[in-house]
């Protein structure tokens, strides 16, 4: 599936060079939907077993899929005045920082804990 996505985006930046320069909202859903694919199927098997970097993929997951919405979005809120637009990206910069936490506190459950006991 990675191989066939890979050869999509070359023949894509092959008939049309001028996407290297710009916001190609193709690209991002393509991308960040096959990531989400993944990350389901990561969730799904850590179900039985234990769950190692469960919050590092449940951050990963929440950002993923609300920036796909932002940056579909992206295009549309171009033309609307620039208050609108730095919502956007505000919103976008704490779903950053928030799956940042989720990173934080994983390496805090898993990581600290073994340290101190050592």
């Amino acid at each position: 599936m990675l191989a066939i996505t890979l050869l999509i985006f070359f023949i894509q930046y092959i008939v049309q060079p001028d996407l290297i320069d710009k916001f190609n909202l193709f690209e991002i859903l393509i991308t960040n939907s096959l990531l989400i694919v993944y990350m389901l199927m990561h969730s799904y098997n850590m179900l039985e077993s234990k769950r190692e970097f469960y919050f590092v993929n449940l951050g990963l997951l929440i950002y993923l899929l609300s920036s796909t919405i932002l940056f579909i979005f992206g295009n549309l809120t171009a033309n609307l005045s620039k208050d609108v637009k730095m919502i956007t990206w505000t919103l976008n910069a704490a779903l950053t920082v928030m799956y940042q936490l989720f990173f934080l506190y994983e390496w805090k459950v898993s990581y600290v804990k073994k340290t101190l006991k050592n």
